[in-house]
């Protein structure tokens, strides 16, 4: 099945993609010059040459500037496009992968050093990986027509919210991160079969 085509946005959309792209490099910019907490909306639409109602449109608060990598859709637009008769976790890494190639990741190291660093911001970060994750499990469920609400369902959705979450802990994450992970996760979790140790101060005989 061949990839569907993506049309060049229209005039309009591109006029956006550019003004949100200036608003976040200026409020990035202001960042690194002067500190994130000392840094105001105020400033950052002044910077980008912008209304401050216009920053708003664009970017509830300043903390969503830097949460925001527009990954989210991309990645369900992805999934979505996945042929149908793929394994689900074929079909989920698939779509990640479509979705990491197609959102433009400049200064990407600069805002992950910013949440790392601001203790607010990593909160909601976490936060909004675990909504994420579990919109972007409940999607792919919807590919095998099962209600999420049935045993099964749920146990999946467990798992695999579980998998992707500790696999975006690791240090700095890729997309080979999440096909190891989720490699594992089809594996069975081959670690959960095998005997225990002896416990600590114990040997065995």
């Amino acid at each position: 099945m061949s990839a569907p085509d993506h049309p060049r946005p229209g005039l309009r959309e591109r006029k956006k993609a550019r003004i949100r792209a200036e608003i976040r490099a200026q409020a990035m910019r202001l960042f690194a010059d002067q500190g994130y907490a000392a840094t105001t909306t105020e400033q950052i639409a002044a910077a980008a040459d912008v209304s401050p109602s216009t920053f708003f449109r664009f970017f509830s608060t300043k903390e969503r500037l830097v949460l925001a990598d527009d990954l989210e859709e991309t990645m369900l637009a992805a999934l979505a496009e996945q042929p149908a008769g793929l394994p689900l976790l074929t079909a989920f890494l698939q779509a990640v992968r479509t979705g990491l190639s197609r959102t433009e990741r400049q200064s990407e190291a600069q805002r992950r050093a910013l949440i790392a660093e601001i203790p607010s911001l990593r909160q909601a970060q976490s936060d909004e990986l675990d909504r994420v994750i579990t919109r972007l499990a409940r999607s792919l469920l919807t590919r095998t027509g099962r209600p999420t609400s049935d045993f099964e369902s749920h146990i999946f959705l467990g798992a695999l919210t579980g998998t992707l979450h500790a696999a975006l802990q690791r240090p700095s994450p890729t997309g080979d991160t999440l096909a190891q992970a989720l490699a594992y996760l089809e594996s069975g979790f081959p670690l959960a079969s095998l005997q225990s140790a002896a416990g600590p101060g114990k040997s065995e005989v």
